[in-house]
């Protein structure tokens, strides 16, 4: 079973996948079969044409925060990070205080750049299968999407988040979706840009390794049955526990030093009293 860090003051933890149970319902993730379909539709919808190069950047509600820095290091080098043909659909957290706003100041900036942009409202997950590239923060299942159908992925781990990463349960701070190719976790802009680049200049041959090698282990999360899995290893778990228990306190029944002195004693009062004369009563008669 893979390990985490669960806090900073908990050992490591085994961790055993059962699945999600709500990505078993192809509503809620939907099913590989159907990415071909999706990524026509959308990008019929956003009115883009074979060359487009569409990147879909998600950033996160909490911290708002890390949110605004993202946004702010993404406008700052908007040249660096994306190639000539990207379309850029910015979305924002809901959640978010400040989500209009920053939507607006991704827009103009944008807009101000010369980069294209589309005000893309459709499902958050049939964007990610739509896209040629995904840049998301690390706390959002939305982007497992990307990774199950093939989608290129990033997830910003800039400005330095490891303390919050290590303080949510993750092993040296690296996320689920980095830990199968480090990567993928860009810590500057400079970082984020080769990655998108490389995608640019390979578009199938990325979809390919992102789907057969990233996206691997995810897709155990589309199987159905999580539900029902999810009582059976706890139950077994805790069958296992209470046996241990139960060990224990038998070795230390037999190995306690109070108990082993009972004990012995027990046994020379029990010897001595074999070699003891008894005298039978007689009775009358």
């Amino acid at each position: 079973p893979r390990r985490i860090l669960c806090g900073k003051k908990s050992k490591d933890l085994p961790v055993i996948v059962v699945g999600k149970p709500t990505f078993s319902d192809p509503k809620e993730m939907p099913r590989l079969e159907e990415g071909r379909a999706i990524r026509t539709k959308v990008r019929g919808e956003l009115g883009l044409i074979d060359p487009d190069f569409l990147v879909v950047v998600a950033f996160g509600g909490e911290p708002p925060q890390l949110a605004e820095d993202q946004l702010r290091i993404c406008l700052d080098n908007l040249k660096t990070i994306f190639p000539p043909e990207s379309v850029i659909a910015w979305r924002f957290h809901p959640k978010h205080p400040n989500a209009k706003g920053m939507k607006e100041k991704a827009m103009a900036a944008s807009s101000a750049a010369g980069v294209k942009t589309v005000d893309a409202s459709q499902d958050m997950k049939q964007l990610m299968i739509a896209a040629d590239f995904a840049v998301a923060t690390w706390g959002t299942t939305d982007r497992l999407a990307a990774l199950i159908h093939g989608t290129p992925l990033a997830t910003m781990l800039f400005p330095d988040q490891t303390e919050m990463l290590r303080e949510s349960g993750y092993t040296d701070g690296v996320p689920v979706c980095v830990a199968t190719d480090r990567r993928a976790g860009p810590r500057d802009a400079e970082e984020l840009g080769r990655l998108i680049r490389s995608a640019y200049e390979n578009r199938e041959g990325m979809r390919d390794y992102t789907r057969d090698v990233r996206g691997k282990v995810f897709r155990t999360l589309l199987e159905s049955g999580a539900t029902e899995r999810a009582p059976d290893v706890v139950m077994a778990m805790m069958d296992k526990t209470l046996r241990e228990v139960e060990l224990r306190e038998a070795y230390r029944e037999n190995h306690d030093p109070e108990s082993m002195r009972a004990s012995s004693a027990g046994a020379t009062q029990a010897a001595q009293g074999v070699g003891e004369p008894h005298t039978l009563s007689e009775e009358p008669g």
